[in-house]
């Protein structure tokens, strides 16, 4: 393993006609999802109608969407959001990059592909004067906490829930 070259990984801004791959990754972060949120996250999902939700997404001001690429061909994507809030009694005004999606195509996983999009997105947010990367990621995902903490991240809040009659 050591000496093998790696794989050069490319990203780039999304357009329209990548759609079709980021649901295609998509649903299998979709599938993940709803195995450890079933009560939430939608097993089965209509692909037309998700293909427009991101379309629609790609063309708020507020989103941005990545593509990493090796070979040409389309590894995973990031979703994210550049935030600002205004200062409050209560809060300093902050300045954000929240991460809603980060996916990888199930054979480009552990290749770097994920670690190229978030190195992507923190030096787009750090030439908008943004330093603060915010993700969720659920407490029973550990291979996700894992890289994530590998990544540099910390966990900064903690949500907790009661399901209840």
């Amino acid at each position: 393993m050591g000496n093998e070259a790696a794989t050069p990984i490319s990203v780039r801004t999304a357009d329209e006609a990548d759609i079709d791959a980021i649901v295609r990754i998509n649903q299998t972060v979709q599938w993940l999802h709803a195995g450890l949120e079933p009560s939430l996250f939608k097993a089965v999902t209509d692909e037309m109608e998700v293909a427009a939700f991101f379309s629609a997404q790609l063309d708020s001001p507020q989103h941005a969407f990545r593509v990493a690429e090796i070979d040409g061909a389309i590894a995973g994507y990031v979703w994210f959001e550049k935030q600002e809030t205004a200062e409050t009694p209560f809060t300093f005004p902050t300045r954000r990059v929240y991460v809603h999606h980060l996916a990888v195509d199930a054979a480009a996983r552990r290749q770097g592909v994920a670690s190229a999009l978030l190195k992507n997105v923190q030096d787009e947010a750090r030439a908008d004067s943004i330093n603060k990367l915010v993700l969720a990621t659920w407490a029973t995902n550990d291979t996700a906490q894992a890289f994530f903490a590998a990544q540099g991240l910390k966990a900064f809040i903690l949500m907790l829930q009661k399901d209840f009659i």
